[in-house]
């Protein structure tokens, strides 16, 4: 199974006669080893997303007619799913009137699109963002507790069609200095 940045597998071994000697699962991105393992049931961790992998199975066995040891391989191919995006609001200045904020999207696979950008005082939308590069909101109320909600969607291409989901940052302007 392929997920996020891991890869995980179980090796069936069926052997009545015990003459497998040796099993090897060995991880390759490309024509690069990555990983091997002896387990039968283990995982690969730390991988890419959204990357194509190669499991690659070896085993050694001796049927005991003659013949000697046998060596024989089994391949796997696999791409792990593309990551989540996440988004956040680092704020920069928070006044009595105004916010300044950066917006941190993580985003390794280019799959998050930002939908809007809009303030909220108690439920009720204050303004909305036109140019989604603008970074603050003005004009505020001292004193008065806001929240900034961020709608961004994604496709990760997995069957799930477009992503939609909305951060949220909550915070209080400053009071107003007599």
């Amino acid at each position: 199974n392929a997920f996020e940045n891991v890869i995980t597998y179980l090796v069936n071994k069926s052997d009545i006669d015990e003459t497998i000697s040796s099993i090897d699962v060995n991880l390759y991105q490309g024509n690069n080893l990555i990983s091997s393992k002896k387990e039968l049931n283990s995982a690969f961790n730390n991988l890419e997303s959204n990357s194509s992998y190669k499991l690659e199975l070896i085993y050694q066995y001796d049927l005991n007619d003659g013949n000697g040891e046998i060596t024989a391989t089994k391949t796997f191919e696999t791409i792990t799913s593309k990551a989540k995006p996440t988004v956040s609001i680092k704020p920069i200045s928070i006044t009595n009137s105004n916010i300044y904020f950066d917006l941190i999207v993580s985003d390794s696979d280019a799959a998050c699109e930002i939908a809007s950008i809009s303030l909220y005082k108690d439920k009720t939308i204050v303004q909305r963002v036109i140019d989604l590069q603008t970074r603050d909101f003005q004009g505020l109320d001292s004193f008065t507790n806001y929240e900034i909600r961020v709608v961004y969607q994604y496709d990760l291409n997995d069957g799930n069609k477009i992503v939609i989901n909305t951060y949220s940052y909550s915070f209080n302007t400053a009071k107003l200095s007599p």
